[in-house]
């Protein structure tokens, strides 16, 4: 069995931090920040022009009516927006915590599979140990 790996809490923060500061500089260099008044991408908004189209033409269109409902709550866009901010991390590290889980399982069976010899795991052995990775 493989020794059991510690994941230190500074350096996953060190990850999150360069990652998202990464993302940071990328957005405002090519994203929202960059658009202001007249700059706006043409061939972004010709293509979400078409999308509307496409969409009242199918009846699908309820950006507008859906807009109007929500932009007088100020409040509520503040802590959506700040939801949206944060919640990736906290999603994308219960992903990995049933990841790491699922894994554990997985190998955990195949240990047990491959203890047991009167099966003929071989295949499933051999395949298995080297298709779960060691957290």
């Amino acid at each position: 069995m493989a020794p059991h790996h510690r994941t230190l809490w500074w350096k996953e923060a060190l990850i999150v931090a360069v990652f998202y500061t990464t993302y940071t500089l990328i957005r405002n260099r090519f994203g929202s920040a960059f658009v202001n008044g007249a700059d706006i991408p043409l061939h972004s908004f010709t293509n979400a022009v078409r999308v509307i189209r496409i969409e009242r033409a199918l009846g699908l269109y309820h950006e507008e009516s859906i807009q109007d409902f929500f932009l007088p709550q100020v409040w509520l866009i503040k802590v959506m927006n700040t939801y949206y901010g944060t919640a990736h991390f906290f999603v994308t590290r219960h992903i990995h915590f049933a990841v790491q889980a699922q894994t554990r399982c997985v190998r955990s069976m195949a240990e047990h599979a491959c203890s047991d010899d009167r099966f003929g795991n071989y295949w499933f052995c051999s395949v298995s140990a080297h298709a779960t990775p060691i957290a």
